[in-house]
């Protein structure tokens, strides 16, 4: 009827009932995002949404709806992902061995994530006496550097190293490979040129050290679906299929895309507060929402659209200008 509207809910409607600015999302968005990664390989593969990408408990309720578990790197994020329905759980995270136990001891712990001999230290402290091994997965470093630091081991000494030194604890037990792989430039080289070194790595400890490893945990990287082609979306499709046909069935696969669930699933909603108009036709329009309050914009893709248009002289001249948005 003539209204913006998402899944038939007029959003200038909402608009009229909140204060702005706010989050406008679709749970029968978020929902058809999951079934579309977990729709990949049948039984095989499990979804772990990591929390930090969207912390609204009442989105984080509907994605617990759908996914296999959380990855959580603070005692607030498995706060808030506990109360949102979560009940397995990925900790990562230098100094998080205590929260690890905490939440091995209520059988909810997929694996500690780490790199450091120091907190499988300390998590074999906390696991003395316990009846089962806290499960860890050891975080491989594939693509080179995240956000500029050097993290994870990188290669075959470094690993074997490691996992030597974790077979002296006893209250521990390696159950997985983490990593991180990004999807950018539309291409999945990256995701599978890591599952690719997963494996070989994980055959290595089986058969030098005797440690079978039953996860291969490939991260996230995943960018919005707001730019993809159906045919991309086809291509994603058949691809991580056949990455995920070519590991072992005795293993099983973990995604945890964020940005891909939750990244076309709404709206961020705005008022418009101020107009400056430029020589050159070069124009600003000030909002009263800013970066603070939105999901980090590095590489970030969306369209602005205006929902009830101010009809103002200012205005009317923006209108073929270029503009450029300040919050």
């Amino acid at each position: 009827n003539g209204k913006l509207s998402l899944y038939g809910t007029p959003l200038d409607d909402c608009a009229d009932i909140n204060d702005t600015p706010f989050f406008c999302y679709s749970s029968q968005r978020i929902k058809e995002n999951i079934n579309f990664i977990k729709a990949i390989s049948s039984g095989q593969q499990a979804y772990f949404f990591p929390v930090k990408t969207a912390s609204q408990e009442i989105v984080l309720t509907e994605i617990a709806k759908n996914a296999d578990g959380a990855v959580i790197s603070s005692e607030a994020e498995y706060t808030k992902a506990l109360k949102a329905g979560f009940d397995q759980f990925i900790v990562t995270g230098m100094g998080n061995s205590e929260l690890a136990y905490k939440i091995h001891r209520l059988k909810q712990l997929e694996f500690f994530s780490t790199a450091s001999i120091n907190d499988v230290r300390y998590l074999n402290q906390y696991a003395k006496g316990a009846q089962e091994k806290a499960p860890i997965g050891i975080f491989m470093n594939t693509s080179g550097s995240f956000s500029s630091r050097e993290i994870g081991l990188r290669d075959e000494d470094e690993l074997d190293n490691f996992a030597q030194k974790c077979l002296l604890f006893k209250g521990i037990e390696i159950v997985s490979l983490h990593t991180r792989s990004e999807y950018r430039q539309k291409d999945l080289n990256k995701i599978i040129e890591a599952a690719k070194k997963l494996q070989y790595f994980s055959e290595r400890l089986e058969s030098q050290l005797g440690i079978k490893i039953n996860t291969l945990d490939l991260g996230g990287g995943l960018e919005t679906r707001a730019r993809l082609s159906q045919e991309q979306e086809s291509e994603i499709r058949d691809e991580l299929r056949l990455l995920c046909e070519g590991v072992s069935n005795e293993r099983k696969i973990i995604f945890e895309f964020g940005q891909f669930i939750v990244g076309d699933a709404g709206f961020a909603v705005s008022t418009l507060v101020d107009f400056k108009k430029y020589k050159g036709n070069i124009n600003w329009i000030a909002l009263d929402i800013g970066t603070n309050s939105l999901i980090p914009l590095e590489r970030a893709f969306f369209i602005v659209v205006p929902l009830n248009f101010p009809k103002n002289e200012v205005v009317t001249e923006c209108r073929d200008s270029t503009i450029n948005y300040a919050g």
